[in-house]
């Protein structure tokens, strides 16, 4: 094993298990607890308005992505690709990118926007995991609720993953 600072990941090319692109990078979020686990976390920007917020703040500014050594090909050509079908959302009827949609119908302007994205999150989980259809992968047409245990024993009889639990705040 070995100890380095996360920032020394910044910009390093992954490929992700079941990721739609052959590449991503290693990118920074401002929302990661850093204070448990590795900080790492795979991003799903089409349905965690966290993930779309850090990607869009790093799109439309160039400082943040100077301040982390972000170069613009990393970043600029990502788009949200739709994984999750949400019918009757809310009265704006489907989508198919709730994070999109609750970060524009809330007026959430930044990752730094800690209230709006809470209530964003709190609507686009509960909804997509109830609710959501999926739209890509061998569970295509499966709904969340169904299709998310099964891809866990698919990652982690691939030997892609491992279970983990982390609890929720200090343990006594």
């Amino acid at each position: 094993l070995t100890t380095f600072k996360g920032a020394a990941m910044l910009g390093t090319p992954l490929k992700a298990a079941l990721a739609i692109n052959e590449r991503i990078y290693c990118l920074p979020l401002l929302t990661i607890l850093m204070d448990k686990g590795t900080g790492v976390v795979t991003s799903v920007p089409a349905d965690a308005p966290d993930d779309y917020m850090g990607l869009m703040d790093l799109k439309k500014k160039p400082a943040l992505r100077a301040k982390y050594g972000i170069k613009d090909e990393w970043v600029l050509p990502t788009e949200v690709i739709p994984i999750i079908r949400i019918p009757d959302f809310d009265e704006d009827g489907e989508t198919t990118a709730s994070a999109v949609h609750m970060c524009e119908k809330l007026g959430i302007k930044s990752q730094n926007d800690k209230a709006k994205l809470a209530e964003a999150k709190h609507a686009t989980y509960l909804k997509g995991f109830n609710f959501g259809v999926m739209m890509v992968g061998a569970h295509k047409g499966k709904k969340v609720e169904e299709a998310k245990p099964l891809v866990k024993k698919e990652l982690v009889d691939a030997g892609w993953a491992v279970l983990y639990a982390e609890p929720e705040g200090p343990v006594m």
